[in-house]
């Protein structure tokens, strides 16, 4: 099931559904790894399991995506296989096996994240106009 799961789990978020702080952290720091690992087929596999979010016109549902995008990237905890280097965000840098390679993929921010590997899932552009949405508007579903 691998990646597909964890891009269900965004889908649960838009849902409403509860969530761990941990938990958001896991699936997050999961998919960055997938992402490194085997690009081009997480990518396929997120676009299958979001279904109809991709080429979605709803800007609201994308906005909502993206703030629990970039708060579970703030919150990832990076394995032995990620570096984790303090930006204003942070940043991820994954080398399939561990070894530095000219294949790593490299994303510098949550923003870097959403940008060059969200959009693209979703089959959108940064141009796509979106409602500002602020943190604090996020469904508040922690499980307590």
């Amino acid at each position: 099931n691998g990646p597909r799961v964890l891009f269900r789990y965004y889908k649960f978020l838009l849902r409403d559904y509860c969530y761990s702080l941990d938990e958001m952290a896991f699936v997050a720091s999961k998919l960055l790894e997938s992402w490194a690992s085997m690009e081009e087929e997480t990518i396929e596999i997120g676009r299958t399991a979001l279904g109809k979010l991709v080429g979605t016109s709803d800007v609201r549902t994308v906005q909502t995506l993206k703030e629990f995008v970039f708060k579970s990237f703030d919150l990832a905890t990076p394995n032995s296989n990620i570096k984790k280097k303090l930006t204003k965000r942070h940043s991820f840098i994954m080398e399939p096996n561990g070894h530095q390679g000219k294949n790593a993929i490299i994303f510098l921010s949550a923003s870097s994240w959403w940008n060059r590997g969200w959009l693209p899932l979703l089959q959108m552009s940064p141009q796509t106009p979106s409602p500002t949405l602020d943190e604090s508007e996020l469904p508040d579903k922690l499980c307590r």
